[in-house]
């Protein structure tokens, strides 16, 4: 019978996180790194707000002052990556730094966030697995790359922690027709304000 009552339970708290995070407006956030990011911005379901991350500033910093003024309980990050590693503002995201951002993490108050980054999971859930603990979000990832089907992508957030109710926040054109994918960056050089030349991490477009 206790069995029976906790399963119960479990399925009642199950539909009504589903129906929170419909009822929810969701966030996406996307650094301007990606390919095509303005196609992006353009290509999402109506009840998406999407704000652009600025590759020179701290992502986890930018997120947190974007959730302080549009509260969502559905955040969807967009941003190149590799095994274990989101290329997400100034500063790669990894397993190694995120428990320093623990207290803007815990500020987040999100029912699911969804990760579009190539390869995120494709060697261990680590990540994922500390993103779960210090939001107390479900997380849906990839252990492949995301994008382009023609260059090996796929749309499919297959990595999942915790029961994700949120659906995949672009449109069927976008997902569609766009021509990239989310995988990895490279260090390039260019002349910052002063006229010097600098390594960066990025896309030199």
């Amino acid at each position: 019978m206790n069995s029976i009552l906790k399963k119960a339970t479990e399925s009642i708290e199950i539909n009504q996180n589903l129906q929170q995070v419909r009822q929810q407006k969701r966030l996406m956030v996307i650094d301007t790194r990606v390919e095509n990011y303005r196609q992006l911005t353009t290509g999402v379901t109506p009840e998406t707000k999407v704000a652009l991350i600025d590759p020179k500033r701290d992502g986890i910093e930018q997120i947190t002052e974007l959730l302080s003024n549009y509260p969502t309980n559905s955040l969807h990050i967009v941003c190149h990556g590799d095994p274990g590693i989101l290329y997400l503002g100034k500063t790669p995201i990894s397993e190694q730094n995120l428990p320093k951002y623990t207290g803007y993490l815990q500020e987040w108050g999100i029912v699911d966030i969804l990760l579009y980054s190539c390869n995120i999971a494709s060697q261990s859930d680590n990540l994922l697995q500390l993103l779960h603990k210090f939001t107390g979000a479900n997380i849906a990832a990839s252990k492949h790359q995301v994008g382009n089907p023609l260059k090996g992508g796929t749309w499919d957030l297959e990595s999942r922690i915790g029961s994700v109710a949120s659906e995949i926040a672009f449109l069927p054109q976008v997902i569609q027709d766009y021509p990239g994918v989310f995988h990895g960056l490279q260090f390039y050089l260019g002349q910052d304000e002063t006229g010097k030349v600098r390594a960066y991490l990025g896309k030199d477009d």
